[in-house]
């Protein structure tokens, strides 16, 4: 496999960084959502109960929210339809997801579920950074155990392979971190041009 193959492989370009507990709703929640169609607003009146919270007494069991929809002939049938479908909702994608997504999401609550992308490209490539150095220093921990120069000259080599493999690493990372610098550079160069 050629260097390009292998590049492309590892490369983390097109991918989405979640957490890996986004999904997680451990604890079971009997929800029961309310629609209804609010004439004043000309919106829906969407209401959240959380049963499993008002059984234990915690009075912020309830959400609520307006959304605006295209005026409908059946409000009634819509409203039972959405109330069905913020249920299946729950089901597949957790009940912290549904919430967040219909009441209040903030910058804050985002960055809770997702990690900045560039931050991830660089908590990998820093990780495959420090794995091609223990392997450096492993290899160089070899050579008082080398028997012969026949050992000694293999230790060599995979010493360089592993070297070279650490400033191919080392390298990516750094033009990675550089990368939002040339970007920058490139717009500042291309709005002089068209002043």
């Amino acid at each position: 496999m050629s260097d390009a193959d292998s590049e492309r492989m590892d490369s983390l370009d097109g991918w989405v960084a979640g957490k890996r507990d986004a999904f997680d709703d451990s604890e079971s929640h009997k929800l029961r959502f309310i629609v209804e169609w609010n004439e004043t607003q000309t919106k829906f009146a969407v209401t959240c109960h959380n049963r499993t919270l008002q059984r234990r007494g915690d009075a912020s069991g309830s959400c609520a929210g307006l959304f605006s929809g295209a005026q409908l002939s059946d409000a009634d049938a819509a409203c039972r339809q959405l109330e069905r479908y913020f249920g299946a909702a729950v089901d597949a994608c957790g009940r912290k997801i549904v919430l967040d997504a219909l009441f209040s999401v903030t910058a804050a609550d985002e960055r809770e579920y997702f990690e900045n992308l560039q931050e991830f490209k660089c908590k990998a490539m820093r990780d495959e950074m420090t794995r091609a150095k223990d392997t450096l220093r492993a290899q160089l921990q070899t050579h008082p155990s080398a028997d012969g120069l026949q050992r000694l000259m293999k230790i060599y080599e995979e010493e360089d392979e592993a070297y070279r493999a650490l400033v191919s690493v080392a390298t990516q990372f750094y033009q990675n971190l550089l990368q939002p610098f040339r970007d920058m550079r490139e717009n500042a160069r291309s709005t002089r041009r068209r002043c």
